[in-house]
């Protein structure tokens, strides 16, 4: 049941289908990073948090944070963040949670993190 709620929420996430990813933390059980999608009018925020362990996990996430009205896809929560502000979230074991803002990207560090993201998939191998 968990991952048919995880692919449904991807087929109706453009950020999750087709977004950049700019990672935030990728170290031992846990992983938090953005999907961004901007394309044709439309913006969307991903943020995933990962946590692969046998016990809950909680993430704090400030850096290229971008304010706004952030719900969680998975409950419907709304989280609201000011500018400079945090998200914090409790991510039970071998679980995810994923918050999504629609909205262009405002925030110069995330933004400057996407370019060169972008750079990077554009770059021949």
């Amino acid at each position: 049941a968990a991952l048919a709620r995880i692919a449904n929420l991807r087929a109706a996430s453009p950020a999750l289908q087709r977004g950049v990813q700019v990672d935030l933390e990728l170290s031992g059980n846990r992983a938090a990073f953005y999907r961004v999608y901007q394309h044709a009018g439309r913006h969307q925020l991903a943020l995933v948090l990962l946590n692969k362990g046998d016990a809950t996990q909680a993430f704090t996430i400030e850096r290229m944070l971008q304010a706004g009205r952030w719900r969680s896809a998975l409950d419907g929560n709304v989280v609201d963040v000011a500018a400079g502000g945090s998200l914090r979230s409790e991510v039970p074991a071998h679980g995810v949670q994923v918050y999504l803002l629609d909205a262009p990207v405002s925030n110069p560090a995330l933004q400057a993190a996407l370019d060169t993201a972008m750079a990077d998939a554009r770059r021949p191998r």
